[in-house]
């Protein structure tokens, strides 16, 4: 904490804006939606909600790629836009007493990092690493069915189990390569990283739940509770 290291005379300063200067960057985000939904009852115990979601996103990023010939840097710029209809219908079902029985089908997205999708290149020379982003990545998308069954106590608690399943696409991920030859500047990296979207993937699994009250322990303890909870889930990658 001592040191100064503006002392020319104990330090040598060099700018080596490869290091940091592809870091640097500015983001912005639009996003349009709009929400329609109906709801409707179908006898005494079912209820339905049905609804679709539209959303138009447009990404705009300013960011540095540092030239490796007469070490500049340079400012770059890129837009991207998609556009996602996402349909969903829940329903709910309480004819039995204390039972309630819910189902969904639902449509999800989950966007990129905001740095992913900046057009950057990072080189360390020193250490023989190149990473760069991605403005063509897609927006991870997942289509989910869920069934759930909630059984209610007279005394405080409840008892539950669902099965849920999930499809995905346009997942992303890290590639990361070794011994990487550098089609900009023909040097051969030893590590070269890159967000790509991979292809698809699929989530099953199911969930239970368990909440009860010691309302029979005596005293203070009756005031107590327990909670128990497990879930299992398997998935497979495509791609």
């Amino acid at each position: 904490g001592s040191f100064n290291l503006d002392d020319a005379s104990q330090f040598d300063a060099t700018d080596l804006p490869e290091e940091y200067a592809a870091g640097n960057f500015d983001a912005t985000e639009q996003i349009i939606a709009g929400y329609a939904m109906v709801e409707q009852k179908i006898g005494d115990n079912i209820e339905a909600i049905g609804g679709v979601r539209f959303e138009s996103t447009t990404n705009s990023y300013n960011g540095n790629q540092f030239n490796i010939d007469d070490e500049s840097v340079s400012p770059i710029s890129n837009t991207s836009s998609y556009v996602n209809i996402l349909p969903s219908v829940n329903m709910k079902y309480t004819g039995v007493d204390r039972l309630v029985v819910r189902a969904a089908w639902t449509n999800t997205l989950a966007r990129p990092n905001y740095f992913d999708l900046v057009p950057y290149r990072i080189v360390a020379f020193d250490d023989g690493d190149l990473s760069e982003g991605n403005p063509d990545l897609k927006p991870t998308t997942s289509m989910n069915i869920d069934l759930m069954a909630e059984y209610y106590f007279e005394s405080i608690g409840i008892v539950s189990m669902g099965v849920f399943s999930k499809s995905i696409d346009d997942f992303v991920f890290t590639s990361r390569q070794n011994g990487y030859v550098d089609p900009v500047s023909g040097q051969t990296f030893r590590t070269y990283s890159k967000p790509l979207n991979g292809g698809s993937a699929s989530l099953m699994g199911v969930e239970t739940a368990f909440q009860r009250q010691l309302d029979f322990l005596p005293g203070v303890l009756a005031g107590l509770s327990i909670y128990l909870n497990y879930t299992y889930a398997t998935s497979t990658v495509e791609g």
